[in-house]
């Protein structure tokens, strides 16, 4: 007897069931394909209307306003209209919204010069005595915000006693300072008055 045999009747009764055709086998679900569309550029309200309702959560420049209805994809004529019209009656308030980007950015701890630097960039100016009378307004001197920071950064501990470590923190507060805005001379004093020596 063959000791084959056994085995190759089980192949040639496999290889003669019927392969059920393709067509009738349930495929494995998957999502269907997302057809790319361009998207429609042409927002449903006007340039106008979704301005205001921008202004309405926030102020804004007309440079910042302008850039976000060009990134919606108005066309720059109604956007010029709109803005226009928002000038008009007085709703695009440039020099309320200056006073507090400066504000934002005192609170954050930033030098004046990178604030100005910053507002500049919306096409707005600001000058040392506007800088001066924002800080009066709120309390927050450049010697306060220093010492703040400077506090900040060594969370009130006093300086390691180690002359190595204590150079190495101190260089880490002066990267830190230095990295708002403040130049080395007004980051040295500002650390020389801060006591945080034992």
């Amino acid at each position: 007897m063959n000791k084959l045999s056994g085995p190759q009747k089980l192949i040639d009764a496999l290889a003669s069931v019927e392969e059920e055709p393709k067509s009738t086998r349930p495929e494995k679900e998957r999502p269907a394909k997302r057809e790319f569309k361009p998207k429609d550029h042409k927002p449903k309200s006007s340039a106008y209307q979704y301005s205001m309702f921008l202004l309405g959560g926030q102020d804004y420049s007309e440079f910042k306003l302008r850039k976000k209805l060009k990134s919606k994809g108005y066309e720059e004529t109604e956007i010029n209209e709109a803005l226009t019209k928002l000038i008009e009656k007085n709703y695009l308030r440039e020099e309320e919204y200056k006073k507090l980007l400066a504000r934002k950015l005192i609170r954050k701890g930033k030098a004046d010069g990178m604030i100005r630097r910053q507002i500049e960039q919306e096409k707005l100016q600001i000058d040392a005595a506007q800088m001066t009378e924002i800080r009066e307004e709120m309390g927050m001197s450049k010697e306060d915000t220093l010492s703040q920071l400077i506090l900040k950064k060594t969370r009130g501990k006093a300086w390691p006693k180690d002359f190595a470590e204590k150079r190495k923190a101190q260089e880490k507060v002066y990267r830190y300072l230095l990295s708002r805005g403040y130049s080395y001379d007004d980051a040295k004093k500002a650390m020389n008055l801060t006591q945080l020596d034992e």
